[in-house]
This record gives C-alpha cells, structure tokens and sequence, in this order.
C-alpha cells in the first residue's frame, strides 16, 4: 500500500487521507493518525479533497498552541470520544465548578441526559391532557399521568422534562428534587415518560452530557483563558501544485466556507439568531423537534451534503415512519428509526401522513431561508421543493361558530342555571372553579383568545372617567403575552355580565386578598395561564360532557368566531370589530398608522346595539365563587405537599 500525497487506497479503491498527529498535540486529538474517506477512487479528486483537509488541519495545528494550558488541556483526554460523561466527572476533569457548568449548560441549551435503569415507568402520548397543579415543576399530578398513560420500562439515556429546573437549582445551591417526568426518545414537546413517587434520586454523578458537548465546553473556557505566545505549526508535507481548493466537488447551494458545518451546529445558529427576537419556549421546541428528527433520520450530516437530493432522500423517509412512532417504538421494543421503517412495512402499520411531512421539512425550510440570508448557503435547496396545495375551503370555513343549540348546551349547565353548584359531603367545592362559569361568558361577549382572559389580573378590570367598565388587554405583566401587538386594545364590559355580578366578583376576590381575575388557574411555562382552561373546555366540556364530536372544528376559539359573525351580520363595519378582536384595524397605512381606538364609551354602544343571543343564565352566587378558589388554591397544596419528601 504505497503513500502518495498523504494518500492512501483501501481494498475497495477508494483514497483515504493520512494525517500523523505529532506527540504533543495527541491529547487534543485522541489519536495518534487522523483517516478521512474522500469518497472517490479518482486519484485527481482524492488530491483536490486532500488538499482541502490538509488546510484545514494546519489551521488545527494553530489552534492547538494555544490551548497548551494546565487543567484544561490535562482535561481534552477525559472528554475525547464518544459517549457520555458526568457532571461530577467533567467538573473533576476541568477544574470547573458544578454551578459554572450548570450556568454554562443552561446558558446554550445543551441537553441533560440520565441512564434510565429499566425502571416501570408510564408513556403519555400528549401532556395536555395530564391535570396540573404546580406551574413551579411543571404543575404535572403524577397520579393523573398514571391513569391515562401506558405502562412501560424507561431505559437508556432519557432527558429530563424540564432541565432547566435541574440546571437552576444546582446554580442556587440548593439539593436537587426527584425527578418524575422525562421526555420521550422522540423530539416531540407533547409526550413524556412518567415515573411513580418517590420517582428519581438525580445527582451530579447520575446526570450526563455528550462527550461532544463537554469538549465544546472546554474549548469555550480555553478561548477565554490567558493565551501563551504561539509556536509556528510545522507545513504538512506533499501537497502538490495539483492540489487547489477550486478542484473540490462544489455543492451548488452551500457556501464553501460552511462546508463543515453541521446541521446541528446550524441548528444552535438559528436559535441563537431567533433569540434576538420574540422567540417562545414553545417555538423553540418547534425548531429542536424538526431538526432533532432530521438528525435522527439522516445523521448529524455536515451541509457539503445538503443538496436538493438530501432532501428528497429526507422526504422519502419520513414517509415511511409510523404515524406514531413513540407507540410503534414501545410495541415493538425498537428505538432505531430506521429498524422501525422496516418493521412498519412489514406490518403495513399507517404512516405518516402529509401534512405531518411539510410540518417537518418546513422547519428545516424556515432555517435554509435564514442561512441564505446569512450567506451560509449561496440559495436555498427548499425553493419550490412542495407543489402548490390549492385549499378548497376559505380561511373562515376552518373554524366554526357556534350555533344556538350549542350555546343553549353550554350555557345549559348546572352552574348557569342557579348561578353556582352543590358543596360535597365535607361543605367543599371538588371540581367546580369559578372559571367554569365566567370564562365562557366573557368570552361570548369579548370574541377575546382564551390565553388574554386567563392572564387578567383585578386591576385589569377598570373604570373610565365616564364611568364605563372594561377590560384592558395587555401585556404589561412579565407572565402576559399577546399573539400580536395588535392584540393590545380595551373591550367594555357587556351590560349583562355586571348584571350578572363580574363587578361585584371582583371586588369579592379583592377583599379575599386575591390579585387575578382566575386565581385558580396556574401558569404553565410555554402555554401561559390558558393551558388547564382550554382543556376543561375544549376536551372535558364539549367532547366528554356534552358529546361534541372528536373531529368537530368546535372549541373556545368559536366564541370568538360567534362574536365577530354576529357583529358583521349588525353591520358592524370591520375596522370596529377589529378593535373587539385584536386584529390589524383597516387595511391601509392611514387606518393602522393614524387612526386611534375608539374609546371604551363608543364601544359599549356598539355592543348594545347588537342582540348576541344569550340563553337565559342565573346571576353569579359570589361568596360560592370564592369558595371555590379557596378550595382550588387548598387542593394545588395538597398535591405538591404530597410530592414533597416526608
């Protein structure tokens, strides 16, 4: 086997390049040569590739003279490799404290693993429809997860459900909490694994990062420490005039210099970059989940791959992943994707389906577009990768009103007709919440998004100078949000709801102490304070008590629908129900630049104006209503009492 130009040809034919790393630099490394496939038996383009990675790893040399520094580089050995390393052990390794990693860690978003033992443990398919009490760990009742999950064994490297929890607690100091709930192998934010009380005992030494990661965090802390004056690195030897970068296969869409990017590297890029705007929890595990599924599918490629073909390959797969393949991972004890695939066309299981495909590639699609702007691709290999899909139903037919026999059953429930409900044996209130009986009203009579009534605070309820009440949407508070800035806007306060006895609730809830219109309800991290209302409604409500159907496109969002219809259908004109809504106002620049909002005052004209159509509905017994708060506030203690160790 004769060497020519660092070159060397395996049995196969194809060329492999050489490198022989001098002594000092081995720790770096893990190794004493470096081989890289050039993938091609042409001896021309072997030398052209050759070349390029042969540059490259002279500018190696050069980082490596800098790096020659005590803990640090004793360190590079430890955190060479494949696999995983514990905290505990990074920490001994490097010298770093447990609290600079965890801030480090928390602070880039790298993830958290534990080596789950084969322990019992419960698969939910969607979190939503665990019940949740405490928003500060997540607010999820095991016992809840427990009956509706499917009972399984957690084994192999599982990452917590909240990291960042683990990662805080670690920073302050503070003993670290058993941990229940993980996410499941696959990237998706709605499933998790549940284990029973007294769940995991975590520690430094149980909680793992790639070896990836850790040598990618000592590279950070070397790039910041006291740099020695360089050594000149030594020429690597043979390269020919025949050896030009220009030589080198070119991939079209990708700029050259980012050629050994990975798409995971890509990735972290592209939520750093989102980061600098109004970028949710939730639309970050968005973009984790359609890239995590990639790399799953396709490997962690570098984008010299990613052409138009990669992508096409990409698509094909997924169209032969089961439809759910967190269940099709458990029935048949596989976790390799690609395992799957096969075992799902022998069983001709369902796949999944189109709209799920798009949902994935467009998340890649949306970071390409970013890239191209950044330069990292010279075009986009996504441009025009879908044909057009013409709809067949117009925006509004995708969303339906309620109709009056709907509102007569919602507005038909015990609570509407005598204002509140029976007390238990014990004088409590078990499931009754206030909300139950205010929500759907207010909503009925605003058109506003659940999330914006369920963040109200008391103060967010005024008066103004001529005496009207309404309802001030905003986002003032650190745990508001608003869809748009043109959610902002004041709603009046429907004459039927003070008479009703939301005023009077009010000053109720005041004189218990209470700051929220729905103190009962709590904040979730991503979904606001909104998540456990939309489930009582949407699913409890309309699908289980009152039979709607599992595929009817009704939900709390069809008050709003309801609202806007009826208003249109009074010759409301649009910029007006805008207002009501929280859309743009007009279509012009004069409408949304110009033009202020009407005040509370002329609006509460409007509503007067117009006949809505509520059923006949009881005045709101008060003191019940914060009874049940109380009672609601009692059991969310409970519930996290029991969770704490004894």
């Amino acid at each position: 086997m004769a060497q020519r130009d660092n070159l060397y040809r395996r049995s196969s034919g194809i060329y492999v390049v050489r490198i022989a790393v001098p002594a000092r630099y081995r720790l770096y490394t893990g190794q004493r040569e470096i081989h890289a496939s050039t993938e091609t038996n042409d001896i021309r383009k072997a030398r052209a590739i050759a070349a390029g990675l042969l540059v490259v790893w002279q500018r190696c040399l050069g980082e490596y003279q800098k790096l020659d520094r005590e803990k640090l580089v004793s360190s590079a050995p430890a955190l060479a490799g494949e696999g995983m390393i514990s905290l505990a052990e990074f920490c001994g390794s490097t010298s770093a404290s447990l609290q600079q990693v965890a801030q480090r860690l928390l602070d880039t978003n790298i993830p958290l693993f534990w080596l789950a033992d084969g322990r019992p443990a419960y698969y939910v398919e969607d979190l939503s429809l665990v019940d949740k009490d405490d928003p500060e760990v997540f607010g999820f009742i095991i016992d809840s997860a427990i009956n509706i999950g499917i009972r399984g064994s957690l084994s192999g490297y599982v990452q917590p459900l909240v990291s960042s929890r683990i990662l805080r607690e670690m920073i302050a100091g503070e003993p670290l909490d058993a941990e229940t709930a993980f996410k499941s192998s696959e990237a998706s934010s709605k499933a998790a694994w549940f284990v029973d009380f007294p769940g995991v005992e975590i520690s430094p030494n149980s909680l793992m990062i790639h070896r990836v990661q850790a040598e990618r965090l000592r590279l950070f802390w070397l790039s910041h420490s006291t740099v020695v004056s360089p050594v000149m690195p030594e020429k690597p030897k043979a390269i020919t005039p025949v050896l030009l970068p220009s030589s080198i296969p070119d991939n079209e869409y990708v700029n050259r210099k980012y050629y050994s990017v990975k798409m995971s590297e890509l990735c972290e890029k592209y939520i750093r970059y989102k980061r600098g705007g109004k970028f949710t929890e939730k639309a970050e595990n968005r973009v984790r989940e359609g890239f995590g599924l990639l790399l799953e599918v396709m490997g962690d490629s570098t984008l010299e791959k990613v052409d138009r073909d990669f992508l096409r390959k990409y698509e094909s797969l997924l169209r032969s992943i089961p439809a759910r393949r967190d269940l099709a991972k458990i029935r048949y004890k596989i976790n390799d994707v690609h395992e799957l695939i096969g075992k799902a066309k022998e069983n001709g299981d369902p796949l999944m389906s189109d709209n799920a495909v798009r949902k994935y590639m467009r998340i890649l699609f949306e970071a390409f577009q970013w890239a191209d702007g950044e330069g990292i691709f010279n075009k986009s290999p996504a441009n025009k990768f879908f044909a057009p899909v013409e709809n067949e139903k117009m925006d509004q037919d995708f969303k339906s009103d309620f109709t009056d026999e709907d509102l007569n059953a919602i507005f038909g429930m015990p609570w509407y007709k005598r204002g509140t409900v029976d007390k238990n044996s014990q004088g409590q209130f078990h499931h009754y919440r206030a909300f139950h009986y205010w929500l759907p009203l207010i909503g009925f009579f605003t058109g506003a998004r659940i999330n914006e009534l369920c963040q109200l605070y008391l103060d967010d309820i005024k008066q103004d100078a001529v005496g009207f009440y309404f309802f001030e949407i905003s986002n003032e508070r650190a745990d508001q949000s608003l869809k748009t800035i043109h959610s902002r806007r004041k709603i009046p306060l429907h004459p039927t709801l003070i008479k009703l006895g939301l005023v009077r609730y009010c000053e109720a809830l005041k004189k218990a102490g209470h700051e929220r219109l729905f103190p009962e309800l709590p904040y979730h991290p991503v979904k606001g304070y909104g998540d456990k209302a939309s489930d009582w409604f949407n699913r409890s409500l309309l699908k289980e008590r009152l039979g709607f159907e599992k595929e009817s496109k009704k939900s709390f969002h069809s008050f709003r629908h309801t609202f806007s219809t009826r208003l249109k259908q009074a010759g409301i004109d649009s910029e007006t129900r805008a207002q009501f809504v929280g859309h743009i106002r007009g279509s012009g620049e004069t409408e949304n630049r110009y033009s202020k909002d009407y005040p509370p005052a002329a609006l509460y004209a409007v509503l007067e104006s117009v006949t809505l159509g509520l059923p006949e509905v009881a005045p709101f017994v008060c003191e019940d209503g914060v009874d049940a708060v109380a009672d609601a506030l009692r059991i969310k203690q409970s519930n996290k009492s029991r969770k704490e160790p004894q």
